[in-house]
């Protein structure tokens, strides 16, 4: 599995002023938790507009669903609007999208 450039996904998502919070891993450390993480978990903002800009640049990160490697099954924009994962490749690393966060 390819290393993620956090760094590159954030700065992609944030260049186009997507809206999201960054759970998981990336998320315990960059609150100093020693961790060791392979993704970079996201929660979008479920409005229309920020949905739009997240799928235009899933088009320009050359995301692909992981979980039929090596054939390169792409995202559909509806996609982003279930409450469910996208666990996706780009072409800076694995990229987990999350419509929510479950609570209990």
């Amino acid at each position: 599995m390819q290393a993620a450039d956090f760094e590159g996904l954030l700065r992609a998502f944030s260049s186009r002023g997507i809206r999201f919070i960054i759970i998981g891993g990336v998320s315990a450390a960059l609150q100093g938790v020693p961790t060791v993480t392979f993704d970079l978990d996201l929660v979008l903002e479920q409005e229309k507009d920020n949905l739009d800009q997240a799928f235009e640049e899933l088009l320009q990160l050359e995301a692909v669903f992981r979980e039929h490697l090596p054939k390169c099954m792409l995202p559909e924009r509806k996609g982003l609007e279930r409450a469910g994962a996208m666990l996706l490749m780009t072409r800076l690393g694995p990229l987990d999208l999350l419509g929510e966060v479950a609570t209990g």
